[in-house]
């Protein structure tokens, strides 16, 4: 099986993937759909702003960039909202993450105490070690 087509052609504003008679001429080169073409510029480039801050993620280069849109003087005011937003929900999911492997990690250690505990070591037969030395 191979993968599946996809049809139609995908709109840079929206995000979504549309059918071909969604786009007007010049449409299909701007990837910009009927829709989108009657909104305002300035809404245009503030979606096009959203739908890329929702696309970042933690990494360090994407938090550079959020920061960029929220410190931009050309950007508006609900795009830096947005971006403050998202960070925000960034950070707490990080830390969500950091406590989770935390949380793994003591259990790996009590497991291993556990098991490899020095009692254990006693009963068990070592007579080969007094060998070494």
């Amino acid at each position: 099986m191979g993968r599946k087509k996809s049809r139609g052609h995908y709109c840079k504003i929206c995000g979504k993937s549309k059918a071909n008679e969604n786009f007007s001429g010049k449409g299909h080169r701007n990837h910009k759909c009927k829709d989108c073409a009657k909104i305002s510029p300035e809404k245009r480039l503030e979606l096009m702003h959203i739908g890329t801050i929702y696309g970042l993620s933690y990494s360090k280069k994407d938090r550079r960039q959020l920061h960029m849109f929220i410190h931009g003087a050309k950007y508006s005011e609900h795009t830096k909202a947005v971006a403050r937003e998202h960070l925000e929900m960034l950070k707490e999911q990080q830390l969500r993450y950091e406590v989770e492997v935390d949380h793994v990690i003591m259990e790996l250690d009590e497991t291993f105490d556990k098991e490899y505990d020095e009692e254990v070591f006693e009963e068990a037969d070592v007579d080969w070690l007094d060998d070494l030395f």
